[in-house]
């Protein structure tokens, strides 16, 4: 007799496992716009890993791997990337770092670590619907969306005002739980997917403050961190053929991890410790960072994670000491961690040529970003000005609110932001999907809306889609090409 699944994950694998096939088939034969993913770069990393496994591979790599937490060149080359990368306000030692088996198995073991069943994570929205499952999978934890007020208008989309009112919701979500004292941590996701902004550093210190004055855990969930090829950057490279590309964007809100906001500045509050109200001063919660090389560094298939504990200020912790939090994720994933993994991930980190990956990254994401506009300005389609992912947020389904998805009708005259359905959404994948053979993913899945919005006949946060464009160019343009013809468009936006 085949064996019961228990009562924690019966429900789970019930809801997950057949949307997971039936995604896994939808994929067979169709260019990919929907997964999250960077090819910009795969040839030079293939390149890099060729040699590293050449010239770097010994018989010690077939053993068990050192250290705990992580082999130890790893765990140093980890603690290099994020002090020179990611700001710190206290230096990043090797015993705050966890190497995991990718950010997903990360988020998983954290929560795990973290909560109890039935204990309440909130999360910001809109944020990537496999949070759903990552957070929940073995924690037992309940989710709730902070759905931030959103308001997108205008041909190119602006989403600053999103950002506005994340403490006001905050509290609503917070106080509106039957049990607040149950509530163990917020997830935030910066760079946003499926956004792909910055949330800015006055919102990111407030929200660290609000959950210090509760004792929650504060998530942040940067796997995008070094995908910013928006600001600072001059031009691109020109090897290969490759075009210069200005990435200087004056207005985008620019990346800052939460391992570099200063919660000690003047004007923000000095941080009390102690918790003497007389002093007025503000708490500082803990804080965790989870990072990858799947998304900034393209190797999704390498599944390295990492999570970081952000140093307290003046602390003299020693290299070789752990908290419980590190100790606790260190016996969940240091014994599934792949040495081949580790010995290329550092070989990467190590590797002279990494900053020069990183600006051939850029501008290679700025070109397609490029492609990818033009197609939708030519077609009128608004979308969220993306700066710091592979990907944008665009409103497809605004053409096709017209059209059924077993056949064609005429286009029509539609500005008011309001005239656009769930149906309309879930038409206009349908038709990329089945006529252009194209995939790309349904906004609605992001929780870009809250369950009032949901239950709209017509809402201004339906009709959106999250369009990858970090694929090889020549794909990125043969998709914009079938979009073009499957959806009745400009077919000449190459020459606009």
């Amino acid at each position: 007799m085949e064996a019961q699944l228990s009562s924690r994950m019966a429900a789970m694998a019930t809801g997950a496992i057949p949307k997971i096939e039936a995604s896994i088939a939808n994929k067979e034969g169709k260019i990919d716009l929907a997964t999250a993913e960077s090819w910009v770069i795969r040839h030079e990393l293939v390149s890099l890993f060729q040699d590293a496994m050449a010239n770097g591979f010994n018989i010690n790599d077939l053993s068990y791997p050192e250290g705990f937490g992580g082999p130890p060149d790893l765990l140093h080359a980890l603690a290099r990337l994020f002090n020179e990368h990611f700001n710190p306000v206290s230096p990043v030692l090797p015993n705050h770092i966890v190497a995991t088996t990718g950010a997903s198995l990360c988020l998983d073991a954290l929560m795990f670590s973290i909560c109890e069943p039935g204990d309440i994570v909130l999360v910001m929205a809109p944020y990537f619907n496999g949070l759903d499952l990552h957070l929940a999978l073995r924690s037992g934890c309940k989710l709730v969306p902070i759905s931030a007020t959103m308001s997108i208008e205008g041909a190119n989309a602006d989403c600053q005002s999103l950002w506005k009112s994340v403490n006001t919701n905050l509290n609503e979500a917070y106080e509106g739980c039957a049990d607040p004292s149950k509530v163990k941590a917020l997830v935030i996701t910066n760079p946003n997917n499926p956004l792909g902004m910055c949330y800015p550093e006055e919102v990111m210190r407030e929200t660290m403050f609000w959950c210090g004055e509760r004792g929650i855990y504060y998530v942040s969930d940067e796997v995008y961190a070094l995908s910013d090829f928006s600001r600072g950057r001059g031009q691109g490279p020109t090897e290969g053929g490759l075009p210069k590309y200005d990435l200087t964007v004056t207005k985008a809100t620019p990346f800052i991890s939460a391992l570099s906001v200063d919660l000690h500045d003047e004007q923000a509050g000095r941080n009390d410790l102690s918790g003497d109200a007389e002093t007025k001063m503000r708490k500082i919660p803990p804080i965790g960072v989870v990072w990858s090389t799947s998304k900034d560094l393209g190797s999704s298939g390498l599944r390295l994670g990492v999570f970081v504990k952000r140093p307290v200020a003046g602390s003299a912790a020693s290299s070789s000491s752990r908290c419980p939090l590190t100790g606790s994720l260190g016996l969940l994933t240091t014994p599934h961690l792949p040495s081949i993994t580790s010995k290329l991930t550092t070989a990467l980190l190590d590797s002279p040529a990494l900053p020069a990956l990183l600006s051939l990254s850029h501008a290679r994401l700025r070109a397609n970003y490029d492609i990818l506009t033009q197609a939708l300005r030519s077609w009128d389609v608004r979308f969220v000005p993306t700066t710091n992912a592979p990907f944008l947020f665009a409103r497809l389904g605004m053409v096709v609110a017209t059209l059924a998805v077993g056949g064609k009708g005429p286009h029509e005259d539609r500005d008011d932001v309001e005239d656009c359905t769930w149906a309309d959404e879930e038409n206009v994948v349908a038709i990329l999907r089945d006529r252009a053979g194209v995939l790309v993913a349904s906004g609605k899945g992001f929780h870009v809306a809250c369950e009032k919005c949901l239950g709209c006949q017509s809402c201004s946060m339906a009709g959106w889609v999250r369009i990858t464009f970090g694929v090889p160019e020549a794909v990125l343009r043969d998709a914009l090409t079938r979009m073009a013809k499957a959806l009745d468009l400009n077919a000449g936006w190459e020459t606009q």
